[in-house]
């Protein structure tokens, strides 16, 4: 139930953005929407909403990153630093910026 309430509010959210033409980009960061009856589509404003391999922490697990302490869902620099590039490449990618607003290094 609380899933399904905040899978709401992130869609009134994005709608709500789209609507003033505000750029945005939306990640899960560990869990994700994949057992969401009602799927909406977010178009390339949510990185993977449905896809658990996806997600900051699936992504980083399975380049080989660990996190800092067992059984915690929190990563050092070097694994924020992969997961900025990623979404980088995604921004990049997805022209959601003009590419003179994006850092070349």
């Amino acid at each position: 139930t609380k899933t399904q309430e905040w899978y709401k509010k992130i869609w009134d959210l994005h709608c709500e953005l789209v609507s003033k033409k505000v750029t945005h980009l939306f990640y899960n960061g560990w869990s994700t929407f994949s057992d969401i009856p009602n799927k909406h589509d977010f178009g390339k404003n949510y990185l993977g909403p449905y896809d658990r391999d996806l997600s900051y922490n699936s992504v980083l697990v399975n380049n080989g990153f660990e996190s800092v302490s067992p059984n915690s869902y929190h990563f050092d620099a070097k694994g924020h630093c992969f997961w900025a590039q990623n979404l980088l490449q995604y921004i990049k990618q997805n022209n959601l910026v003009t590419t003179d607003a994006l850092p070349t290094d």
